[in-house]
Parts: C-alpha cells; sequence; structure tokens
C-alpha cells in the first residue's frame, strides 16, 4: 500500500472515531447543529480523501451518507432516534468496506446491494426527493482547472484527460446522468487522441471549447429537470462527432447553444473559492509512523545511558575539584536531556479520548443483545497516557465492560424490584496521580458477592481450606483474578464474571499497573487500574542483594526503613515474617531467599525494608542495601532473553553492564 493511502486510512479512522463519538453520545438527547456540521465535514472529507486515491466503491456510498446529512443540515429531513441507529450501523459498514477495499478484497455485488439498501432507508427518512446539489462545488473546480489551462494555452493531453476523467466520475457518484454521458463523450475525443499517439493541440482547444461552454448548461438543465434540452445537446455532438478522415472524433463546429434555464448550481458559484482541503492542509499536526517516534525514543534512551557512563567516569576522578567542575557540566547535560526525553514523550502521548470513543460501540453492541438500557458516561478525556500503553490497555478495559454488562447491569425488570431506574450506569474515567494513570470503571450493577467467588476457587482448589478462613472480604473479592475461575451460572458467549480475569491481571501487570476493585452488593462494582505513564525511561532505586545489583522502579516504593525487633513478628505455623507497621499486619519476602542468593545480612534489623504495594496490599521487600537513584532505560527482557521469574526488563548501566529490573507483583505470586 502506498504511502499517500495509508496516510488517508491514518485520518479515517480519526474521523471515524469522531463520527462514533457523536452518534453514540445521542441515545438520549437530540443532535446539536455544531454536531450535525461535525458529522457532514467528516463525511465530506471522507469522501475527498477517499476519492484522491482511488477508492471508488467508498467513495460512491459516503456520497450518499454526505448528501443525506445535508438535506438534514438543511432541515429537509427530519432528524430523529432512527437516524442515529441507521447511521451507526451504516457507519460501521463504511469501516468494513474501507478495510475490503484497502486490501483488494472488497465484494463488489455486496457494495451494490448495500447502496440499494441504502437509499431505501435515506428514502424512507425523506417527505420528498430532494435534488442531489452537494459536490456541484468540486465539479466546478475542475471546470476551473480546466479553463485555466486553456486560457493559459497549457494544453498538456495527459493533463487534460486526467481532469475531465476526474469530472466523469464526480458526475456519476453525483448520480448527475446527462452530464456523465456530455463528459463521456469528451473523454473518449481526448482517449483516441491517447491511444494514437496524436497531440494536436489545436483539437485539444476545440474539445475544451466544447465542454466549457456547454456544461454549465448541461448541469443548469439537469438539476432544473429539463432533461429533453440536455438530451438535444447531446444529440447534437453525436451527429457531428465523426470526422472521416481522422481514427479520433472531433467537433467541426460549435453546439448551438440552448437557452439556460435557471441554475441552482450557478447560484452556489461561489463555492468554487473554498479549498475543500483547507483544514488538512493548513493544519498546525503532522501524521508522523510510530515506528519513527520510537526510533527517536531509542536515540534518546542510547543517550540516557552514555550520561549514566559519564557520571560513573566522574566517579573515578580522585581530583575534587576537577569531579565537582565535571558534576556541574554534566548536571547541564542531565536537564537537558531530561527534556528532551519528555518532549519525546509528549509526541507519543495520546488523549484517553483515543480509548473512550471506541467504547459507547462495545457497549451498545452488547446491551443491545443482552437487551439491557445502559447509559454510559466517561471522564477525563484529556488525560494523556502513551500511545503504546493505551493499546495495551483496551483488552482489559473491554474485557471488564463486557462482564459488567453480562453479570454486573441488572435487566430492567431486575432493576424496578430494586427499586433501582431502569437504566444501568457505567463510568469511565481517567486522571493522573504521582507519575501514573488511575483508570477507573465503574457499574451500578449488582455487584460481586465475595463469599460466592471464596467458595468457588475453594470448590476448584484455587485456595485452601485454611487459607478460606483467613481471608479478608477485599482478599476473597480478587479471586476472581484467579486463573480459570467463574462463578457464572451458566456459559455467557459474551463473557462470564471470572473468566478471563486472569488475562486482565496478566495484561495489567505486562505493563507495571496494579489492579485493585471495589464492590457492594447491589450497588455496583469498580476496577481501578493504576499504570505507569510510560515504560520507556522510568527511575528506579539501585539495590543490593549479596554481591548482586538490582534495580527497584521507584514507583513501586512507598517506603524504606531499616527495622526494629518491636515491629517484627515470626509466624511459628509457617516459619514466616511479618511486620507490625502503624496497625498494619504486612507479609516480609527475603528477596535473599527467592533468587537463591548468599546475603550480607540475615538479621531483618541488619538490612533494609522496602515497602511496596502489589494490588490493594503491603508487601515488605528484605535486602541487603540502597544506594542511589537513577533514571534507567527498560529493554525486554523477553524480546532481548527469555522470561525470568521476578525480573521484569533490563537496563545498560553506566558502566555498560546489564542491570536487572525487578517484577514485584511476580515476586509476591510466586512466593505465595
Amino acid at each position: 500500500m502506498d504511502e499517500l493511502k495509508q496516510v488517508f486510512l491514518e485520518e479515517a479512522k480519526e474521523l471515524f472515531e469522531n463520527i462514533n463519538n457523536i452518534l453514540f453520545s445521542l441515545e438520549d438527547r437530540e443532535i446539536s447543529v455544531e454536531e450535525l456540521d461535525s458529522l457532514f465535514r467528516d463525511y465530506h472529507t471522507l469522501k475527498g480523501g477517499s476519492g484522491s486515491v482511488g477508492f471508488e466503491q467508498f467513495v460512491k456510498i459516503v456520497h450518499l451518507l454526505e448528501n443525506f446529512l445535508d438535506n438534514l443540515k438543511n432541515n429537509k429531513i427530519k432528524y430523529t432516534s432512527e437516524i442515529t441507529d441507521f447511521l451507526i450501523d451504516i457507519t460501521e459498514e463504511l469501516e468494513l468496506i474501507l478495510h475490503n477495499e484497502a486490501n483488494n478484497t472488497l465484494d463488489i455485488k455486496k457494495v451494490e446491494s448495500l447502496m440499494i439498501l441504502i437509499k431505501q432507508k435515506i428514502h424512507s427518512f425523506e417527505n420528498s426527493k430532494t435534488l442531489d446539489i452537494k459536490g456541484g462545488s468540486e465539479i466546478l473546480d475542475i471546470l476551473e482547472k480546466l479553463k485555466f489551462l486553456k486560457d493559459s494555452n497549457q494544453l498538456s493531453l495527459d493533463e487534460i484527460f486526467r481532469l475531465v476523467h476526474t469530472l466523469k466520475s464526480g458526475a456519476m457518484i453525483l448520480e448527475l446522468d446527462s452530464f456523465k454521458e456530455f463528459v463521456s463523450i469528451i473523454e473518449s475525443q481526448l482517449m483516441s487522441m491517447r491511444d494514437l499517439n496524436v497531440v494536436d493541440e489545436a483539437k485539444i482547444l476545440k474539445i475544451l471549447n466544447i465542454l466549457l461552454e456547454n456544461s454549465e448548461t448541461i448541469l443548469n438543465n439537469e438539476l432544473s429537470g429539463d432533461i429533453f434540452l440536455n438530451e438535444q445537446i447531446i444529440s447534437n455532438m453525436n451527429n457531428q462527432i465523426f470526422d472521416k478522415q481522422e481514427d479520433f472524433v472531433l467537433f467541426d463546429e460549435p453546439i448551438t447553444p440552448v437557452k439556460k434555464t435557471k441554475s441552482k448550481l450557478k447560484n452556489k458559484k461561489s463555492d468554487t473559492t473554498k479549498k475543500h482541503f483547507k483544514d488538512i492542509i493548513s493544519s498546525s499536526s503532522i501524521r508522523v509512523n510510530l515506528e519513527k517516534i520510537e526510533n527517536l525514543m531509542n536515540r534518546v534512551s542510547d543517550l540516557v545511558i552514555t550520561k549514566s557512563m559519564l557520571y560513573d567516569y566522574a566517579n573515578s576522578f580522585e581530583d575534587y575539584d576537577i569531579r565537582y567542575s565535571f558534576y556541574e557540566k554534566l548536571d547541564v547535560l542531565d536537564r537537558n536531556v531530561r527534556e528532551l526525553q519528555d518532549s519525546v514523550m509528549s509526541v507519543r502521548m495520546i488523549a484517553m479520548e483515543s480509548i473512550y470513543s471506541k467504547l459507547p460501540k462495545i457497549i451498545r453492541d452488547i446491551s443491545k443483545r443482552l437487551k439491557k438500557k445502559v447509559k454510559f458516561e466517561h471522564y477525563g478525556d484529556n488525560v494523556e497516557i502513551d500511545k503504546l500503553m493505551s493499546e495495551s490497555l483496551m483488552d482489559p478495559i473491554t474485557h471488564i465492560l463486557r462482564n459488567a454488562l453480562d453479570h454486573g447491569i441488572e435487566t430492567p425488570e431486575e432493576r424496578k424490584l430494586l427499586n433501582k431506574p431502569p437504566e444501568g450506569k457505567i463510568v469511565v474515567s481517567a486522571s493522573q496521580e504521582s507519575g501514573n494513570i488511575v483508570l477507573k470503571i465503574a457499574d451500578d450493577g449488582r455487584g460481586i458477592d465475595a463469599e460466592k467467588v471464596a467458595k468457588k476457587a475453594l470448590e476448584n482448589g484455587v485456595i485452601s481450606e485454611e487459607e478460606y478462613q483467613r481471608m479478608s472480604e477485599n482478599e476473597k473479592i480478587m479471586l476472581i483474578f484467579a486463573p480459570g475461575l467463574s462463578t457464572a451460572n451458566k456459559v455467557s458467549d459474551i463473557s462470564g464474571r471470572g473468566v478471563g480475569m486472569d488475562v486482565v491481571m496478566n495484561n495489567i501487570n505486562a505493563i507495571g499497573g496494579k489492579i485493585k476493585v471495589e464492590t457492594k452488593l447491589n450497588k455496583g462494582t469498580t476496577f481501578i487500574i493504576s499504570i505507569p505513564l510510560t515504560l520507556a525511561i522510568l527511575d528506579g532505586l539501585n539495590i543490593k542483594i549479596g554481591d548482586f545489583d538490582f534495580i527497584i522502579p521507584l514507583n513501586m516504593i512507598i517506603e524504606s526503613f531499616q527495622p526494629i525487633d518491636s515491629i517484627i513478628k515470626h509466624v511459628i505455623e509457617d516459619n514466616n515474617e511479618i511486620l507490625i507497621l502503624r496497625d498494619e499486619f504486612i507479609p516480609v519476602i527475603r528477596l535473599h531467599q527467592f533468587f537463591n542468593i548468599k546475603p550480607k545480612y540475615i538479621n531483618l534489623t541488619d538490612g533494609i525494608i522496602i515497602i511496596s504495594m502489589v494490588g490493594n496490599k503491603k508487601i515488605a521487600l528484605f535486602i541487603d542495601e540502597f544506594s542511589t537513584q537513577s533514571q534507567i532505560v527498560v529493554k525486554s527482557l523477553n524480546k532481548n532473553y527469555k522470561k525470568v521469574k521476578g525480573i521484569n526488563a533490563a537496563t545498560i548501566r553506566g558502566d555498560g553492564s546489564v542491570g536487572l529490573i525487578l517484577d514485584i507483583q511476580n515476586i509476591v505470586e510466586e512466593y505465595k
């Protein structure tokens, strides 16, 4: 696929998102003038862009919708909720048609059938048939261009043929049958000249004169319904077109002009000065392939590594004055690199609105299948998130929404018995807190029964009887993320409360995130997802366990301290240790035992405790010592080596060695 088509497809994706955003928001209110204008502009841009890259079948359908919206704008058709449903459904079909035409897999017969259905549906919305004149400005643009070429004597056969061919396509799309027939005759003259490789400028000029002198008349007649007059013009042309001395046809005398009727298109002539793609051409933004941004980010990452190397080099200076002077200059470099990093990161950041735009369709489709009424609200549209993170976030969000719709939100009848409004509610909100994106997905449905989840987990062998007895309510609820656990009474083709929720947890963990659940029976459930702004570069704490160095991401650290005996308690039953810190019981994980490393310290009071939060539970990690904080470039261990228990990723240190970044979530899971 050439670059121009790819650029259009990327633009089309954004246009479809905007169209869907507007349409899905109209299910409980009337459309505004501004929204109707926006819909029209988006369909018009889709038509223009697709026509410029040759998606002919797509153009035909979009053109029908553009005209339909123009009639809505001009109050020729009253906007109703049925029209919203129609536009939602047909826009979905349009996306599929564009995808298939772009990949050369389009079934033309299906397109033709769809065109018939669309016309029938549009006709049903119309009180009376209206003339299809929108798009006339494009035709006039081409005619103006041809007039300029004639007047300036720029009689390039190839360029004129291309413009005439485009003119014919436009007439066909606008269903201007007489004008299309007229232009087809002109095109055939030019094609004959091209085929014979004969370029006679005098004859090209004569053909252009015929086209320009009669086009407006034919258009005026057609739009006024004077088809007979057009037949006279075309018949007059056909009686003159053959010159027996030439293999191509030409006009030896001008066509007798026909009396012009009042032109609806002429009244729009001022439109010819408009730039139809002004918004696109003059846009202050440009499209950049994500791969190019990634390459730029990698170069910034190399700078961060080089900076770390220079800091290590500075530490080797014995002369304090030289070292201090070097540090001063490195601090300037550090500041510039961080600013550069922030600038590149801002290019990768996109608004949460791009995620939200995909959700109304999911909610609408599933709620219709389930015969449930659901209102969708979203907040924090302008909160920005890393593009790569947003892609990883879509699957977990989608799965949580499916569960909420299928097993969270009750039917209207059930809600009535519970004194709830018949319409359920799902609210998605985003905020930025302490270097993280916090996403909340809340429903006002039946909630999660903690006991039911725990008993099912016990029955499936996920937990033991002993664990069941000592688990808190919140810990029981978090069991929904256990692999293969489902509390659904019957299998659903949409979701099952618990089925696949382990995948949600895994996906969130994979991007360094955390998830917790808040729920109340018959009140609703809220999933709270916290993820870092980006995984490309992060701040980490260098720690030491025995002779080995590791890194803990700073966003995983709540606090660190050297413990005293009074807060350390031993659990004799399972030979474990816990800390009692501000009335909280926090289990201790000795990292030297986890990694089977000989530690420097055995007694907890000799080493360092780092408190981390995993899910909604605090964990105390025992290490020997920690040193400095540093900015680290994250490199995937899976891609470059293999998955390692307890290790999330790696980085290149200032001395060129590899530093391993701990996966606290995985360590806790393995420890359990």
